[in-house]
């Protein structure tokens, strides 16, 4: 099942009847992150079991699919909220990397998404920042989110421009970007976030830099 904004009121009203604590997994789907998307089929699966199995509180997981609203048709995808990590393997499998225009992509639908949905958390995974011109804009939609979480962001090409937009929009809402040193780390990484929102019932040590680096802080 596939949602795009116009069906995301009805998803949105189902999610405040729901104690549970949501994290969404907003990734670029542009034609350059196929390597991500297959990385994120291996991994989030993997992280799905272990925090059923590893916290004491309920858990839900969603992610949105994300693309250049000026270049791309349908540039906002949102999965539905789920609770089996079966079906977050199924959802993501559906999913085909193309379109992007130019470099810069449009992030901040992601954060649209999952604030509209009413995710505590959300992890932001891309190669390229938001549009420019957008960018107080998007540090105020950022600022909303805030209200109800925090924003990781996981950028995966090391450009300036990308790591200042991941950044700012993060700290934003008191959370942090990193830079991805291999794909291999995003398994450690995701259980690193949630070390840190304080949902784990064990105490994980995280192996990898990038999954140290966003430990950092905190």
């Amino acid at each position: 099942m596939m949602t795009t904004f116009d069906g995301l009121d009805a998803m949105a009203s189902h999610a405040k009847t729901v104690e549970r604590r949501k994290y969404a997994l907003g990734i670029d789907s542009t034609g350059s992150m196929d390597p991500l998307w297959a990385a994120t089929q291996r991994t989030v699966p993997r992280v799905f079991d272990f925090i059923q199995q590893n916290s004491n509180v309920g858990f839900e997981m969603m992610l949105v699919s994300y693309k250049d609203n000026e270049f791309d048709s349908n540039p906002v995808i949102a999965s539905p909220w789920y609770t089996d990590s079966l079906q977050v393997g199924d959802w993501i499998n559906d999913i085909y990397c193309d379109g992007g225009g130019d470099f810069e992509e449009s992030p901040e639908l992601a954060i649209l998404a999952a604030d509209q949905l009413g995710a505590d958390i959300l992890i932001l995974l891309g190669d390229a920042p938001g549009k420019s011109r957008r960018r107080a804009e998007d540090l105020d939609i950022a600022k909303t989110f805030a209200k109800r979480g925090k924003i990781f962001g996981l950028y995966v090409e090391q450009d300036k421009r990308t790591a200042k937009w991941f950044q700012d929009i993060a700290e934003a809402t008191g959370g942090k970007a990193v830079f991805v040193q291999s794909l291999d780390h995003i398994e450690d990484t995701l259980k690193t976030i949630m070390k840190i929102d304080g949902i784990l019932t064990v105490d994980y040590k995280p192996k990898t830099i990038t999954a140290l680096k966003l430990l950092e802080g905190y």
